[in-house]
């Protein structure tokens, strides 16, 4: 689980998956809003769509959490960001979903700083 001052709220999870702006990758996809100030936050959604079983889908949130725990603090701050697996996350991985978020943060100029 992410430490609870990186944790976002259900209220900020849905205003970010209606406001945020989308970024698409293979394995993952990720919605960002930044609210100006404060800790970055983050929320991990695998839909039963993704794995059927729970076992599968806790194992895709498990790798995404340790991937996401130790980017957390060089993201902007105020940032909240929801990342969303994909059905080709099941077959990933923990590389290629490193890789995936890495490139997908990159991507949307988010990262502070690469430490």
């Amino acid at each position: 689980m992410l430490a609870r001052p990186h944790r976002a709220a259900r209220e900020e999870v849905r205003a970010t998956i209606q406001g945020g702006r989308p970024i698409q990758g293979v394995f993952l996809s990720i919605k960002y809003r930044g609210l100006g100030t404060g800790i970055p936050k983050a929320a991990i959604v695998v839909s039963a769509k993704v794995a059927k079983l729970a076992v599968g889908r806790n194992r895709i949130k498990r790798r995404l959490r340790a991937i996401l725990t130790p980017i957390l603090p060089q993201l902007r701050p105020g940032l909240i960001i929801v990342v969303f697996a994909k059905k080709e996350a099941r077959a990933a991985t923990f590389a290629e979903l490193k890789d995936d978020l890495n490139d997908l943060l990159s991507r949307a100029r988010i990262i502070v700083s690469n430490s």
